[in-house]
């Protein structure tokens, strides 16, 4: 089993310990939502409301991971190696 970095390993325990710390309820996080929250004539359909956007805001950056890490699936060489894509890559049949 590899061994893990110290770095990661700290990195891991400040970002636990900020999760720990930031446990209360959920703020706005700018100015417009928060107003948006607080002026809210119905707070179910608001709450719905911001909950779909978020998912809606999530898709773009969830389909961009997922198109790298294609991307770099298909210019990795079956030993391991990268290889960019292109003249002298990675053989197209996969």
């Amino acid at each position: 089993m590899p061994r893990v970095p110290r770095w990661l390993k700290r990195a891991a325990a400040l970002s636990l310990v900020g999760l720990a710390a930031g446990g209360g309820p959920a703020l706005a996080q700018c100015a417009m939502c928060g107003l948006g929250a607080e002026q809210a004539a119905d707070p179910d359909t608001a709450s719905r409301t911001f909950s779909l956007a978020v998912l809606v805001l999530l898709v773009p950056v969830n389909l961009l991971v997922a198109a790298l890490a294609w991307l770099t699936w298909k210019a990795r060489d079956w030993d391991g190696a990268f290889q960019p894509p292109g003249p002298g890559g990675p053989d197209q049949s996969r």
